[in-house]
């Protein structure tokens, strides 16, 4: 999760990342709203200042991480997640038919098989929302920052889980709600910005 452009980097967004959208936007309301599925930003080109217009051509979105750069992720966490989601896609043959309906399947499929391989679901199939508090608290952001994101965890959790209940058997859109809503609010604790390469 932390938990996301070519199809494969939309792949790559869908499990861990943050969307590319301002992150001063409303949180959203529903799964389509938002491509991510992952509450703290892992994917991009991520730095505390600033990088070159030519490292961002190359490597995405510069992430600046404000008051928690506790959050950016390692080099070893970007690697590993990148060998998730290739395996992922391996296992998960791109459809012939490409439809929106085709293509949101197979992201959705995409998805399912990331969290997966990262343990993100219980001995039941639901979403670890233990888990992901846990890393909130493992990532010791300081008590007022983390007492803040800690209830937007809990708010996050309760609207998506009101809104795709486990009998809808819309899991996989109640991962994506939640982790969206997480990127929103934790955008707006932390001070979070997102800047994208310029278009040459």
């Amino acid at each position: 999760m932390f938990r996301y452009l070519a199809f494969l980097t939309i792949c790559v967004f869908i499990v861990h990342g943050l969307p590319h959208r301002s992150v001063r936007q409303a949180p959203p309301t529903s799964a389509s709203d938002n491509v991510a599925a992952t509450s703290v930003p892992k994917s991009g080109s991520t730095s505390g200042s600033t990088t070159s217009a030519k490292e961002d051509a190359r490597t995405g979105p510069t992430i600046n991480w404000g008051k928690c750069p506790q959050l950016e992720p390692s080099n070893e966490e970007k690697v590993k997640k990148a060998a998730v989601i290739t395996k992922c896609l391996e296992m998960t043959p791109i459809p012939k038919n490409i439809t929106r309906e085709t293509v949101e399947a197979h992201r959705e499929q995409v998805a399912a098989c990331a969290l997966q391989m990262e343990g993100w679901f219980d001995k039941q199939g639901l979403y670890r929302f233990d888990k992901a508090e846990g890393e909130i608290k493992a990532k010791k952001l300081g008590n007022e920052i983390e007492g803040k994101v800690l209830a937007y965890h809990n708010q996050c959790k309760s609207e998506a889980e009101e809104k795709y209940p486990i009998s809808s058997n819309q899991l996989i859109a109640q991962i994506q709600l939640y982790q969206a809503c997480m990127d929103y609010f934790i955008s707006e604790v932390c001070g979070i910005e997102v800047s994208l390469p310029e278009q040459k």
